[in-house]
Formats: C-alpha cells, structure tokens, sequence
C-alpha cells in the first residue's frame, strides 16, 4: 500500500524540490519499521526512470525509522506480615469500613506497611518506632510485646479513638 507522494518546499533558495514517499511499512513482535525514500523530483528536466541524459537512476536518500516496543515484567514477592496481625479486630473492622476516608491520611507512611499498621500509628504516634523495627526485621510483633488481656484493651481504645477520628473527618475538622 503506497502513499501519495508529498512534494517538500526547498530549504535553500536554489534547491530542486524533492518528493517523498513512504515504502514497506512492516509490523513484527517487537515494533514497527517505515522506510522513507527521498529523491529530488524535477518532472520539467528529468523523467521517472532516467537521470540527466544517459539514463542513470536519479539519487534517493533512503531513511528507515524503526519503532520498537519492549514489555518488560517486574515480579515481585512479597511477604504479607503485619505489626498488628489480626489481634486488633474492632480498629482494624472499623478502619477497613472507613478507607476512603482515611487512604488520604494514610499515604505519606510507607507502601510496605498493612493498612492497619498506618492506623494505628496514625492514631498513636508513639508506635511508629516499634512498627519500623518490626518491618526492619528488628522488633517483635504487638502479639509479642502486650499480653492478650492488654492488647483487647488496646483494640477497644484505637476503636474508640478511630471513630472520633473518622467523626471528625466526615465533619471537616481535620
């Protein structure tokens, strides 16, 4: 399939015009190539198959652009492990509900860390230290560090303080 020729003004005063047209568009796995062939076109001098007098071809200047597209995967593995784990069921159900509210607040702490992990430090500061030796693999898990009798009384309080969180947004006070 060819492409009608498109003839090009002179870049110098006393330049032939030249034409160009487009050959071979090609199409592979990894790109795409079209070949442009520029010649000087002068049809009142030259005809299509001579050059001058004596039947030469007329010169052309071939240029090739070749187009390629690279896929490239980037796997990852990624061990899902929590601070928190799953032993701050109430913050973590409460803060699951309210996402959309709290994903903003939540986005300048790492992408490594659980979402839970980014409330509970949103919510008590003081945390942050432990939660970055954890992921650092330097500390112990909040299941280690409390006994279990203390860590419901934590889940109730970060319940409590999450939903007045959350109030206070949907109320535009933060």
């Amino acid at each position: 399939m060819r492409k009608k020729s498109i003839v090009n003004p002179p870049t110098k005063p006393n330049a032939a015009p030249s034409s160009s047209r487009e050959d071979s568009p090609s199409n592979s796995a990894n790109g795409a190539s079209v070949t442009k062939v520029i010649a000087p076109s002068n049809k009142a001098r030259q005809s299509s198959d001579s050059y001058g007098s004596r039947g030469h071809r007329r010169p052309e200047l071939t240029i090739t652009t070749v187009q390629k597209t690279i896929l490239v995967q980037k796997t990852s593995l990624r061990v899902e492990k929590h601070f928190t784990e799953s032993c701050l069921p109430k913050t973590k159900a409460i803060g699951f509900e309210s996402s959309e509210l709290l994903l903003p607040l939540l986005r300048s702490y790492p992408s490594s860390w659980s979402f839970i992990d980014k409330v509970v430090v949103m919510l008590v500061p003081d945390c942050l230290q432990h939660v970055e030796e954890y992921y650092a693999n330097e500390g112990k898990r909040m299941e280690e560090m409390y006994p279990s009798s203390q860590i419901q009384y934590i889940d109730q309080l970060l319940a409590r303080d999450l939903c007045k969180k959350i109030e206070d947004l949907k109320n535009g006070l933060c």
